[in-house]
């Protein structure tokens, strides 16, 4: 079933002509696929499952494109691995905005970073329904697909069948969950946050059991209205950062700009961490930090009178909002730079002494952090990043980090290659032992590959790649299951 328009082929045939090559990650992915792949080497005989995908999909409809590379319906991407072979599989969810806009024809609906064709389809403006493009998740059975509106949608992990949405929230909470859920190490119960925007803005912290029982629900007001993607959690707390972003809705509410055209970025203001106890009897706590704008967390764990909280960050984004991000400019077929990088930092936040400092773990140009899945909320000592040359949010490499030293071990596929995010398959509990799976664009053939490298060495470079017959859009985030998959892979 062909899902794209005549304006995306046509833009996929322009690609080498006349446009960078990192626009393809801009592209629709006209159709769903499943085929068996092309492997270059060996994958190694202990890595059977499944790796799942999320990102943006579908840029285009009736003629009309989407103006930011991070606004997309959503779509699942699967490849499954057994006996030496290597299936994929895309599907785009059925959400209730993509079906009407698929029976209509074009866009309905206005979403984060763009208004909607028709004027009064765009008032009061903020996005009212879910595109389930950011985050994929193995839970309750299912597998989940969120966005930054309302709640996650359910799919089978095994046919990538659409079961609807899947609610998180209690009945009496806000719809709007963060893309973004924090599993724990130690209980395996699920960190969900809500964010209310309005002039008495407030978070939602929800807790979950790993069979879907709610635990705790505790709603916090906030100092400031803000736009956040992540945050960190423990056991006993949640940690949310509030960078310096002013959020001035009134020209959205007016369908007059989308949400992210309403966001400034105000250094003077500075970061606040508000640290919310798990123990309702205890105070919330805030403290202030330096102005960095953060994208995603690798963990954070508790240590005594301390809280640990490791992330990736920027001195301003300017990739993704100010006057003529990288993000926004892709889209038009422009390749701009961006002035600050992606760099690892460690809040230490003393409760006793009341104080948090901020340190650097080591520099570069750095994103989508990630830790061994099973150490979540638990002291961790190795991360893994994507890396890219200074003024590129579009990276090439992939690398170990060892957050207490800084140390890293790192792979560049080279300039002419874009890597997503590694996923981590883990061998046991070692943190430097096992697999890293990062989906990759090949800007000289325009085609797509997943590399597969061994984490205690990363450096040595890729032992399998296992090649699409297609470009792949930019994928966000994955998750791996290794129950497999539902059939054998005898198709061609």
């Amino acid at each position: 079933m062909a899902l794209g328009s005549t304006s995306s082929l046509s833009l996929l045939a322009r690609q080498t002509i006349e446009y960078p090559w990192q626009a393809l990650l801009g592209v629709s992915l006209c159709g769903e696929y499943d085929y068996l792949a092309e492997v270059e080497g060996d994958i190694p005989d202990r890595l059977a499952g499944t790796l799942y995908r999320n990102g943006p999909g579908l840029f285009e409809r009736g003629g009309y494109r989407k103006q930011h590379i991070l606004d997309g319906d959503g779509m699942i991407q699967a490849i499954d691995l057994m006996d030496g072979k290597a299936r994929y599989r895309n599907h785009f969810v059925r959400t209730p905005k993509y079906l009407r806009e698929q029976a209509a024809g074009r866009f309905l609906f206005p979403t984060w970073t763009t208004l909607a064709p028709g004027l009064w389809e765009n008032i009061p403006g903020s996005p009212p329904l879910s595109q389930a493009g950011i985050t994929t998740y193995l839970m309750d059975g299912v597998l989940t697909a969120h966005d930054e509106v309302n709640q996650p949608f359910a799919l089978d992990p095994l046919s990538l069948k659409d079961l609807g949405e899947h609610r998180i929230s209690p009945t009496t909470a806000p719809t709007n969950l963060k893309a973004h859920a924090k599993r724990s190490g130690a209980t395996g119960n699920w960190t969900f946050i809500g964010w209310n925007h309005g002039p008495a803005p407030s978070a939602e912290v929800i807790v979950r059991s790993p069979k879907g029982q709610a635990i705790d629900h505790r709603k916090v007001s906030m100092p400031r209205d803000c736009y956040i993607h992540d945050f960190f959690a423990t056991d006993q707390f949640t940690i949310i950062c509030l960078h310096a972003i002013e959020f001035s809705p009134l020209p959205m509410l007016a369908g007059l700009y989308s949400f992210t055209d309403c966001l400034k970025w105000n250094p003077a203001l500075g970061n606040q961490v508000v640290v919310i106890p798990r123990d309702p009897a205890m105070p919330v706590r805030h403290f202030r930090a330096p102005a960095r704008f953060m994208w995603h967390s690798f963990n954070a764990w508790e240590k005594g009178n301390e809280l640990i909280a490791d992330f990736i960050a920027y001195d301003a984004p300017d990739h993704f909002i100010g006057k003529d991000p990288q993000m926004r400019a892709i889209m038009q077929g422009r390749l701009t730079r961006t002035h600050s990088s992606g760099i690892a930092y460690r809040y230490i936040i003393n409760f006793q002494q009341s104080i948090l400092s901020e340190e650097p773990i080591t520099d570069g140009n750095l994103e989508f952090p990630i830790i061994h899945p099973e150490l979540g909320g638990q002291r961790s000592q190795f991360g893994y990043a994507t890396f890219g040359s200074p003024g590129n949010f579009f990276h090439s490499g992939v690398t170990r980090i060892n957050l207490n030293t800084g140390v890293q071990d790192q792979y560049d596929f080279g300039q002419q290659v874009h890597v997503s995010e590694a996923i981590f398959v883990p061998k046991g509990m070692a943190e430097n032992r096992g697999f890293l799976l990062s989906m990759a664009l090949n800007g000289q053939t325009g085609k797509s590959f997943l590399a597969i490298l061994d984490a205690a060495h990363v450096s040595a470079g890729p032992m399998a790649l296992i090649h699409l017959r297609h470009h792949s859009p930019l994928s966000f985030h994955g998750t791996w299951s290794s129950k497999g998959y539902a059939e054998p892979l005898n198709i061609s």
